[in-house]
């Protein structure tokens, strides 16, 4: 889930909910005031009405098979699961369905995607069969981190394409991206803002 009221002009000019490619007053595509390079957006990985609340640093063990991804290993047996490493998987394993080399049949219908390869290694320690095996939350941030101040501007500034994109669109679709990046090179406006 993305909070977008910083790229929109006002509330009408935002996205209708039903219909991407409309405003939400119907008049109209959507019109975007700058990009997520010049006004950060936020990004929420949220599994609704899956949301619990513990008190205290204890263990807290729940019975399997919510959600969504029913890859989940702790899912293959009946027993009480810790649902924190659940979460650690869930979202490695949301991430890893993006790029083409591990799609699995409820992923088919959003396109492959290639340039995360970066990632393969924290994606892999995150979806690992034993879930004590699993890095917690704090430890996949604090890697991924790491990942991120190893890349350099050119990659951090680099298009995600389709796996399967036309050789003639990704060419056009490369410069004009590129061509959209030269000003914020120019001014030294990081590749990633900050919130």
């Amino acid at each position: 889930m993305v909070d977008s009221t910083a790229l929109f002009r006002g509330f009408d000019y935002l996205p209708n909910p039903w219909h991407s490619w409309r405003r939400r007053d119907v008049q109209g595509p959507p019109r975007t005031q700058t990009t997520h390079t010049y006004s950060p957006v936020r990004y929420f990985m949220v599994d609704f009405n899956l949301s619990r609340r513990y008190s205290g640093l204890g263990p807290h063990f729940e019975h399997p098979g919510w959600g969504g991804d029913k890859s989940v290993p702790e899912w293959r047996t009946a027993q009480l699961c810790d649902p924190f490493p659940v979460d650690v998987y869930c979202l490695g394993n949301s991430i890893r369905q993006l790029s083409a080399k591990h799609r699995t049949q409820g992923w088919k219908l959003i396109p492959g995607k290639k340039g995360f390869a970066f990632t393969e290694d924290l994606l892999s320690d995150m979806c690992q069969d034993d879930p004590s095996a699993c890095p917690e939350m704090d430890e996949v941030v604090v890697r991924f981190e790491k990942i991120r101040r190893g890349l350099s501007e050119l990659k951090l500034r680099s298009r995600v394409a389709r796996k399967e994109e036309n050789l003639i669109a990704g060419v056009f679709r490369s410069i004009f991206h590129w061509a959209r990046q030269v000003v914020p090179i120019l001014y030294r406006i990081p590749a990633i803002p900050t919130c």
